[in-house]
């Protein structure tokens, strides 16, 4: 094969940046040379670079602040109607009073109350009851967020004390009324005011330091199970977790087993798809075309023995199936078209998928990156999380507002001095902040992550001109992805992901808008909802230019707005090709996911009907459903990487079939670039003859053009 090129004699071939290896030992001729720019560590992108770390400086400087005023053990113990954590730090200021008052002439009474402070460690929510035979008027004015407040703190859960009585009968019974059971309070805000009692009307058991009440009680009615169901933090857990649990511990062994294989499967399935992912395909295709045929005769026929009944009430549903025929049949006339139109387009996503499944069987450790990725940002998420907590609990003092109508219909509680947290805009700025600041973070190492895959595809793709000679060094390949990113376009990652998170702030602002027009303006939370899906398909969009920008940097080494251009006019110019892959490979995807998670169950299954390795398990429902949310996880975890490894194999594709240069200098899979171009890599070109006439009016003293066999 000849060449041509610059002053040197030389062809200048580019590959991707950086690329300084010797260009016969990827299977170019001697005569070629590689001009590939250099990755800058100073770039038009590192600016962005100084935004993101002070932006993440103001991250530091709220935790700063949120760690001095803040307390989220008020959430972890429970804060009583004063503020006071239950059975934390010293008694409240009316606590002697209160022991003196009801506890010291009788210490029997108020059971569920220690004289000892630190023992009343659970929060007890003195509700408001209703029975059948009593008016909702208290029901009416109920209010979650005093409902809260007007927590007392105990030592242990109330009960009820009744086994066949409700709520009217104890009202209607002097006797019984006075042998309700109380919780007792110990002040109030207001020093006028003595401390009060609480009747018990539900039984209640300890769930995370709160008395959750027992759906035994008799005194419970639906409208006092409903108001408790809208107070936030309820936590119920039955017994049917229980008993999963158990049976998780019991079939250890089939988890293992289930965990192995389901890390095995999804390179069976790759190699199910060399063989069989076009006839699949076609079949799929084919078998949808046949159903839009059989669904427009089926309504056809409908339509035809309707019409001939004569019944003139039939009329309308005959002219629905007429048109429901037509649907179909034109419908499966567009749908032929397509399969005609775009067959070679289609023949193509199948090999473009195909050799994404090369990369990924090169290097297995490339899923690895996803796990990276989700540690990561699930660290960074337990610390945003950790100082929201702090954030939430900021309490400056006289940041408290006094409130008396409790709405509380129960005993002498009913005139209980509540103190109640004042909105705090400043905290509320604060959390919204630290919210942007976890979409941003969040963007920018799931962007990271993307390009270490991206990065790994590039190099199988230039790893060699010869199909059978690619490869990718175990970990090398997205390990060299990471240190690119890192060192050298992390502030084209920090571009792209602020972008993409700006959009995902505006739109969880439009959705709390929305929720304030939910009862007051239906036009206004109608035209809220229609901006919302206007910015879901923009960021849908910004996304997909941003994560195909990354491919056009990892391959060039250019800006985040560079790539886009680039990429923006490579997907432009190739859109025939772009949408038959996008639907083949949600296909792909598809069924993937399916026979994923259908395998691994089934092996589960019958794993579990050998009893010696899980024994005592009667039902394992539950084992069942756990391996089937590891073997979905597992699965998405894979397709991620694939779907990563198509998009950067087709941008290489359509990105190096826009260079002018000979046939045999391309990179792209054979099967692929004779299915696109129509052209054989090995044979000969008319460039070559053109080279070789050039260098001898060049060169005159040489008398044989260089031949080099690829």
């Amino acid at each position: 094969m000849g060449c041509c090129g610059g002053d040197d004699g030389k062809l200048g071939v580019q590959t991707y940046a950086g690329d300084d290896r010797n260009p016969t030992d990827i299977g170019l001729p001697e005569c070629v040379k590689l001009e590939n720019p250099s990755r800058r560590v100073i770039n038009s992108d590192t600016p962005m670079c100084l935004v993101f770390i002070v932006f993440w400086l103001g991250m530091f400087l709220i935790a700063n602040v949120a760690f001095k005023k803040g307390d989220p053990m008020r959430l972890v113990y429970g804060t009583d109607y004063l503020g006071n954590r239950c059975g934390s730090g010293s008694p409240p200021a009316g606590w002697s009073q209160a022991i003196a008052q009801f506890k010291t002439p009788n210490p029997d009474g108020y059971p569920f109350q220690n004289s000892t402070w630190s023992e009343n460690t659970y929060l007890w929510l003195p509700v408001p009851y209703s029975s059948e035979n009593l008016t909702d008027s208290s029901m009416a004015n109920f209010d979650a967020k005093r409902a809260l407040a007007a927590g007392v703190c105990v030592a242990t859960c109330p009960q009820f004390g009744f086994v066949d009585k409700n709520a009217s009968q104890i009202l209607a019974d002097d006797n019984l009324y006075s042998m309700l059971h109380q919780v007792f309070t110990y002040g109030s805000t207001s020093t006028s005011s003595l401390p009060d009692t609480f009747n018990v009307w539900y039984d209640s058991h300890e769930t995370f330091r709160r008395c959750i009440p027992s759906s035994s009680s008799m005194a419970i009615s639906s409208s006092l199970q409903k108001a408790y169901d809208n107070i936030p933090g309820v936590t119920r857990v039955s017994n049917w977790f229980q008993r999963g649990l158990s049976d998780l511990q019991d079939a250890y062994m089939v988890l293992i087993y289930c965990g192995i294989i389901g890390l095995c499967l999804p390179f069976f399935y790759i190699t199910l798809l060399r063989i069989a992912l076009k006839p699949m395909i076609w079949i799929m295709l084919i078998a949808s075309l046949l159903g839009l045929i059989f669904g427009g005769y089926f309504s056809y026929r409908k339509y035809d023995s309707l019409k001939n009944n004569n019944d003139a009430n039939n009329s309308r549903d005959a002219d629905f199936w007429l048109f429901l025929c037509i649907v179909f049949w034109v419908s499966a006339a567009f749908f032929l078209c397509f399969m005609v139109w775009f067959c070679k387009k289609i023949n193509a996503a199948c090999e473009i998928i195909q050799c994404a499944g090369k990369v990924l069987t090169s290097d297995p450790s490339m899923l690895l990156v996803p796990i990276i990725t989700g540690i990561t940002c699930l660290a960074v998420l337990c610390w945003i999380v950790y100082v929201s907590l702090y954030v939430w609990t900021i309490h400056d003092n006289g940041d408290i507002v006094v409130d008396d109508s409790t709405g509380l219909s129960n005993s002498t509680g009913y005139n209980l001095t509540l103190t109640l947290p004042k909105d705090y805009t400043t905290v509320q700025n604060m959390l919204y902040y630290n919210l942007f600041g976890w979409l941003w973070t969040l963007g920018v190492l799931s962007a990271l992550g993307y390009f270490a895959i991206a990065a790994a595809t590039v190099q199988w793709y230039y790893s060699h001109t010869n199909d059978s000679e690619k490869s990718l060094p175990c970990i090398i390949g997205w390990g060299k992805g990471y240190f690119w990113g890192i060192c050298y376009h992390l502030g084209c990652l920090i571009t792209g992901a602020l972008l993409v998170a700006i959009l995902q702030f505006i739109r969880f602002l439009v959705q709390r808008m929305t929720e304030k027009f939910k009862e007051s303006c239906a036009a206004a939370k109608i035209i809220m909802c229609l901006v919302d899906c206007c910015l879901a398909y923009i960021e849908r969009v910004l996304q997909y230019i941003s994560r195909n920008a990354y491919i056009m940097t990892a391959i060039e080494g250019s800006g985040f707005w560079c790539s886009c251009c680039k990429v923006i006019s490579v997907l432009l110019g190739s859109i025939e090709y772009l949408a038959p892959l996008i639907i083949v490979s949600d296909i792909v995807f598809f069924v993937g996911k399916v026979f994923l998670v259908a395998a691994n169950v089934a092996i589960g299954y019958l794993l579990l009907t050998n009893h010696d390795m899980a024994p005592n398990v009667d039902n394992g429902v539950f084992v069942l459903l756990v391996i089937g949310i590891f073997s979905y996880g597992l699965a998405s975890l894979f397709m991620s990487v694939y779907e990563s490894a198509i998009d950067s194999m087709f941008v290489l594709i359509f990105h190096e079939n826009g260079q002018p240069k000979d046939p045999a200098l391309f990179f792209c899979p054979a099967d692929v670039f004779k299915t696109v171009t129509g052209k054989d890599k090995t044979e000969a070109s008319l460039f070559k003859t053109d080279f070789n006439s050039r260098k001898s009016s060049t060169k005159p003293e040489k008398s044989e053009p260089v031949e080099t066999a690829v």
